[in-house]
């Protein structure tokens, strides 16, 4: 199954439990899905700018720097070049 996918189903399933918490089919808790869902998140490719996601920033982390969105890394490779 395509992970994008799987995040969406997720996210759907976390919604219909949050509004059914005791629905029967569901053999998960909501802490548990909510906690799969992040780690998952977190294995994407950030939104930076820059690097587009190659060096390894997480998602959700980056950093808004004159207008762009960059991750940590591409930061402090900027913070060089200014010394």
């Amino acid at each position: 199954m395509n992970p994008i996918k799987a995040l969406k189903q997720l996210d759907c399933a976390i919604k219909i439990c949050e509004y059914q918490p005791f629905e029967r089919r569901v053999r998960i808790t909501l802490e548990a899905a909510k906690i799969i869902r992040l780690s998952l998140t977190q294995l994407y490719p950030d939104d930076c700018e820059i690097c587009h996601g190659c060096m390894g920033g997480v998602k959700g982390n980056e950093n808004i720097i004159n207008g762009r969105t960059v991750c940590d890394y591409c930061h402090s490779a900027e913070l060089e070049e200014e010394k």
